[in-house]
């Protein structure tokens, strides 16, 4: 899946913030929940200076926010842009997961997820290897989405050392 398209209105060094959904998402949830945070983008400041942003869903699974702007984003300007997140999920029915679950792709391009310790048993058992596809949410600027590390191989990914997966040579 190519990401280069994404978010095109901004620069590379653009943060990122990944919120995943418990499930996939229907039509109807994509559009309230994008819906509502687009709405959100154009009122989006930090110490009353306009941050510059976007959203976009992947994956019917992710939502991805970006944003940009002249010196640091406050903490208190990122809350506001989480705050818009959560009301989004809320309002659209949608249930956001808990950033400590694994996210991978099946064999069959389906998107899953499990907490830590029964992904680690998956590794154990050989059903996820090192050319399992998993979603690293902390991926912390636009360009790291669009040169693909939001999407990789686990050998290749932090994933690798946390569920200790042969790495790919240097």
């Amino acid at each position: 899946m190519s990401y280069s398209n994404l978010l095109v209105d901004l620069p590379g060094s653009a943060r990122v913030w990944v919120f995943a959904a418990e499930h996939g998402l229907n039509h109807a949830q994509q559009e309230a929940l994008l819906g509502d945070v687009e709405s959100f983008i154009p009122t989006w400041t930090s110490h009353r200076r306009r941050v510059r942003g976007a959203a976009a869903l992947l994956a019917d699974r992710f939502l991805i926010v970006a944003a940009t702007m002249t010196g640091e984003i406050s903490g208190c300007g990122i809350d506001s842009m989480v705050r818009a997140v959560h009301r989004g999920a809320e309002r659209s029915g949608v249930k956001l997961a808990s950033p400590l679950r694994v996210f991978w792709r099946t064999a069959d391009g389906t998107v899953e997820s499990l907490p830590r310790g029964a992904f680690r048993k998956l590794v154990r058992s050989g059903v996820v290897g090192p050319e399992t596809r998993v979603f690293d949410l902390t991926v912390p600027a636009l360009s790291n989405m669009r040169n693909g590390e939001f999407e990789k191989p686990m050998r290749t990914s932090w994933h690798a050392h946390v569920f200790r997966i042969p790495v790919e040579a240097p």
